[in-house]
């Protein structure tokens, strides 16, 4: 996977998964600092 050029915000879409993918969204949002660099999701 290659990293977004300098300047651009990295993009998550979830469509149609309900409660769980509201979970999962909570999760990957927590730990987005860790991810990207300390860069925002």
């Amino acid at each position: 996977m290659t990293r977004p050029a300098q300047g651009t915000r990295a993009s998550l879409v979830v469509v149609g998964a309900g409660p769980r993918g509201t979970g999962l969204l909570e999760r990957i949002a927590a730990n987005a600092p860790e991810l990207y660099d300390g860069r925002g999701l």
